[in-house]
């Protein structure tokens, strides 16, 4: 999880960022360290020329920084990937206690659904990708052909109806989605 960096000791003569806060830090979890009181970026992951090494909690900077001062503000935004085993491990931690939930409830009442709901939801979508979108696959799909035997002739579509077009657009677009693909889905 990236998180901003608040506890840290800069060393302008030694070009040096202390992370105050963890016993050690993994150069490849440092994104971003920005100078705020010059307006300088000082690191980035991406750019050789604002490198560093890591020994321990001490990121040393390529970036010259004599000219700064060792109180100047810095941004730094950091990769913890503790922090991201932790919401893995919390998520477990809660799918277990409404599985726990699930079983003393027994099957007599409505709460017993909610909890089903509520685990359904905790569980990973196999479908997500690497961002969490999820993917919709299409296995069938209905196509209308035929001849189209009347028509009737608009002469202003911004009030056809008394309503203004794009209300109508919205509300078409609205029916279609719900009557569609949404109508095959169920939550069990």
């Amino acid at each position: 999880m990236k998180i901003k960096v608040n506890n840290y000791t800069f060393n302008k003569t030694a070009k040096t960022v202390t992370f105050t806060d963890y016993a050690s830090v993994s150069l490849d979890g440092i994104l971003l360290v920005t100078n705020v009181t010059s307006n300088v970026i000082v690191y980035n992951f991406a750019n050789p020329a604002l490198g560093g090494v890591v020994a321990g909690n001490v990121l040393t900077l390529t970036y010259d920084t004599v000219l700064m001062s060792d109180s100047d503000r810095l941004q730094i935004f950091y990769e913890d990937s503790a922090l991201n085993s932790a919401t893995s491990e919390n998520q477990a931690t809660q799918k277990a206690i409404l599985d726990a939930l699930l079983v003393m409830a027994g099957n007599s009442n409505d709460t017993l659904k909610l909890m089903a709901v509520l685990k359904k939801n905790l569980e990973p979508i196999s479908t997500q990708d690497a961002n969490q979108r999820q993917r919709v696959s299409v296995d069938n799909a209905v196509v209308v052909t035929g001849t189209l035997t009347a028509v009737t002739t608009v002469v202003n579509a911004a009030a056809l109806g008394g309503v203004d077009y794009r209300f109508q657009i919205i509300d078409q677009a609205r029916n279609t989605y719900s009557n569609g693909a949404r109508r095959n889905l169920t939550i069990t």
